[in-house]
């Protein structure tokens, strides 16, 4: 197959594969919460427990541990726009800068795609 042919083949198959009649099961699970945008001017920021969503907090520590070993400089997990989890470590602290040219190429691609 040539490789026109195949990339043709592979977005049809997706497209054709994103029907209307999936299993919404997986949805009645999710908080129907709205989307949370902190006020422009302000510096609060609301936020959401692991257990008031019903995560496993015993595997936080360990996932914290994992990439403070890897380097990493900060974490954050938001959920529906509230701030569940946020650490920083490696000496970083939430003011430092950090040079993150990697991140910028898909921060571009991705409000090229929404564009």
């Amino acid at each position: 197959m040539k490789p026109k042919s195949l990339l043709v083949f592979i977005c049809l198959s997706l497209f054709l594969n994103c029907t209307s009649d999936t299993d919404n099961s997986v949805t009645d699970d999710i908080d129907n919460d709205e989307v949370y945008f902190p006020p422009i001017n302000s510096d609060i920021w609301e936020s959401k427990s692991l257990s008031e969503l019903g995560w496993n907090e015993n595997e936080l520590q360990p996932l914290l541990s994992y990439l403070e070993e890897k380097n990493t400089k900060s974490f954050i997990i938001l959920y529906n726009g509230k701030i569940v989890i946020e650490s920083y470590m490696n000496n970083h602290t939430a003011s430092d800068s950090w040079y993150w040219a990697s991140a910028g190429k898909t921060l571009t691609a991705t409000v090229t795609g929404i564009a």
